[in-house]
């Protein structure tokens, strides 16, 4: 008798036991259905039940981890998958590749890099994973660099009342509306398929607090994926994206407004150079003539890359690849050109520019070399181990808002802003010409290649903030070439407008033409072009170098150049730059430091009675003199370049000597004539003066 008791006890826990684990075999398979779906939530509550009845399951342990990283729940995360190493059977590859993710994300990059190698050891050298492991690897590399800068600004999340536990991303600041933010958000329910999809939403900021988010219309939001994408520069233009998947749609625009007759559902295609259905994305909009885009076109560089295009007449460009310097085989997209129209922020996952995922960059635009600056890292607290995207800078330079899938966020992705601690120069400002595409035709200094496209300089000088002194070609027997009028016309308009500034303007020219006659046929040409400009005697002098510092030892047009000084640039609201000299000749590169700096020369009053025949006389007997045209008008013959006092005292007292009693030493700062009593101002920066003073 109670031997069959037993065999029934027996038999039963057997058939318990055998219930239970097909019970926890089926919250695993479950879970692991879920899972592959993406349904996060759903499998780790399966994962949970498994758990519950057999902690042991180093598989599940490790899947219910994965599941909380992509909850963003890192903490429960790391949990479950240091508890895979404890379970009864041996943890799989995917537990280091997590525990690699989970440290990853709280930015321990050396922590993630071991985890991330024992992961690699763990997989086959063939296997799909392995290359994005290595990149994430060197992606902590860069993160262990890029933690040790400061970042200048502090970051924070728009907070739960914007954001949604599902996707919340592109943020746009209204032109009209500094207080006011668009974006797409995916927050609402599922349509009648159980499809997701976005909508275009607006917060506005009341007293310190974002408000909760509202729908635009339905003229705008309807069953497809809706996302704004910029405002034309008046603001009453709304550019959007609308399709069936956020990859693939159309761009469109609306006009805002309010009346149904006036206002239809079928929106005007945006008229531009992107292909949105073959792939196109990220467009950013400037100055109504710039569109900046991301393209996975035919020509590229690998992945996503940044084209630009201008309109030109009424038509798009072609559009144009910006280049190895911002562009690699990587993805880079979502530009923001800032105000100044060199200064560029896009996202790159590039592992050496990249923390983790796509950060933000930043390159700037050079005008003298017509290249950008390498890209760096925006560094931490703006880039995490997620996607950073979408940044765009306020007018004002004192936020950026954008969006990230960082870990600490409440969904997939968040809107966060970024407050600088110091106002970001490059969005305070507007540049001549405005952006870079333009610089090109900018040359020599005066945007457009024809009279009819010419800027007036008054309007140049209203958004100047940085002036390029180029060379300005001349012919001694044809008239100023366009660029070199335009530049001439600026100068005088600079001299106008600031009128306490000085001007030199060093005419340089080939052998062919270094004659004294030929030097006051072209002096008196350019001064009677400076006052048929407008320009007051008395702001400007001239000097005549000849052929003494030629841009290029061939003795070729190229130095037939007049280059601009400005002896006062302190007073000038703008900067004052000069290109590089090509293949520089030590001539001119000397030349173009001391104009730059303080120097002296040994000064003769020409005897204007004697005129040419003067000149020829000084000449043979001091060949590499220079003539210079004061403000006054007076002409003098200068011998010698100094960098002090006493070297010019001797040569002052050889020319005495040799039958110029008048001979003195005059001391040039910025290539402009100083007197002792000016001199007396710049002695803290050249002590050399008070010698000048003394004597």
């Amino acid at each position: 008798m109670h031997l069959r008791i037993y065999i029934m006890l027996f038999v039963f826990a057997g058939w318990a036991q055998l219930c239970l684990a097909q019970g926890r075999e089926a919250w695993k398979s479950k879970g692991d259905g879920l899972l592959k779906a993406g349904d996060y939530e759903g499998a780790v509550q399966q994962f949970l039940q498994f758990i519950d009845e057999w902690p042991y399951d180093a598989e599940v342990l490790t899947n219910t981890g994965i599941c909380y990283f992509y909850l963003n729940n890192i903490n429960e995360a790391e949990k479950y998958l240091y508890q895979s190493f404890r379970a009864k059977n041996d943890p799989p590859p995917a537990a280091y590749l997590y525990l690699g993710k989970v440290n990853h994300a709280k930015l321990d990059f050396e922590i993630a890099v071991d985890f991330y190698k024992k992961y690699l050891r763990k997989i086959g050298s063939d296997h799909q994973l392995r290359a994005s492991t290595k990149d994430d690897i060197r992606r902590c590399a860069t993160g262990i660099q890029v933690r040790r800068g400061d970042a200048g600004a502090a970051v924070l999340n728009l907070g739960e009342v914007v954001n949604s536990n599902a996707d919340d991303f592109r943020p746009l600041s209204s032109p009209n509306n500094p207080d006011r933010l668009y974006f797409a958000s995916a927050k609402k329910t599922r349509d009648a398929d159980g499809i997701v999809d976005t909508d275009v939403f607006s917060s506005d900021l009341e007293n310190g607090d974002w408000q909760q988010p509202q729908p635009l219309s339905h003229f705008i939001n309807g069953s497809k994926n809706e996302v704004p994408l910029g405002f034309n520069e008046n603001g009453n233009l709304l550019y959007f994206f609308r399709g069936d998947y956020l990859a693939l749609g159309d761009f469109l625009v609306d006009t805002f407004k309010e009346n149904a007759v006036e206002r239809t559902l079928l929106f005007a295609m945006l008229d531009s150079p992107m292909e949105p259905w073959n792939g196109d994305a990220a467009p950013f909009f400037f100055n109504d003539s710039i569109l900046l885009f991301a393209s996975r076109r035919a020509g590229g560089y690998g992945g996503l890359d940044l084209y630009f295009s201008t309109l030109a007449k009424g038509d798009w460009t072609v559009p144009q690849n910006l280049g190895p310097t911002i562009n690699t085989p990587y993805d880079e997209t979502s530009p923001f050109l800032a105000h100044d129209g060199r200064t560029l922020y896009f996202s790159t996952n590039h592992p050496s520019r990249s923390i983790g995922g796509l950060d933000f960059a930043k390159s700037r635009y050079l005008d003298k070399s017509l290249q950008w600056t390498k890209p760096f890292n925006l560094g931490i607290p703006f880039n995490s181990a997620g996607d950073e995207e979408h940044i765009f800078l306020t007018p004002g330079g004192k936020r950026a808002f954008f969006a990230s899938s960082r870990k600490e966020g409440f969904g997939k992705r968040d809107l966060y802003v970024a407050l600088f601690e110091s106002t970001q120069a490059e969005q305070a400002k507007l540049s001549m010409p405005v952006a870079f595409p333009f610089v090109p035709t900018f040359q020599d200094g005066i945007a457009g290649a024809s009279e009819t496209d010419a800027i007036a300089p008054e309007q140049m000088l209203g958004n100047l903030d940085k002036l390029l002194l180029r060379p300005m070609p001349f012919s001694p027997k044809a008239p100023y070439p366009v660029a070199t009028a335009r530049q001439l016309d600026l100068l005088v308009a600079i001299l106008k407008k600031y009128p306490a500034t000085k001007l030199t303007i060093a005419v340089h020219a080939s052998k062919e033409f270094s004659g004294m006659g030929d030097a006051l046929d072209i002096l008196a040409k350019l001064d009677a072009y400076m006052k048929a400009a407008g320009a007051t005697q008395g702001t400007y002098s001239f000097r005549w170098a000849a052929a003494l510092y030629p841009i290029s030892e061939t003795d070729g047009p190229e130095n037939m150049r007049m280059v601009a000084y400005f002896a006062d640039t302190e007073i000038l609201p703008f900067d004052v730059e000069y290109p590089n000299i090509p293949s520089p000749v030590v001539g001119a590169v000397f030349f173009r430091n001391i104009m730059t700096k303080l120097f002296y020369q040994v000064s003769v009053p020409i005897d204007e009675e004697g005129g040419q025949g003067f000149l020829d006389n000084i000449l043979k007997k001091y060949p590499e003199g220079m003539l210079v045209q004061s403000p006054s008008g007076q002409r003098f013959y200068t011998v010698g370049t100094y960098l002090t006092y006493a070297s010019a005292r001797q040569w002052a007292d050889d020319l005495a000597q040799n039958g110029y009693p008048d001979a003195a030493v005059t001391a040039w700062l910025r290539g402009w004539n100083i007197s002792p009593d000016e001199a007396s101002l710049y002695t803290d920066e050249f002590s050399d003066l008070q010698n000048f003073i003394k004597n």
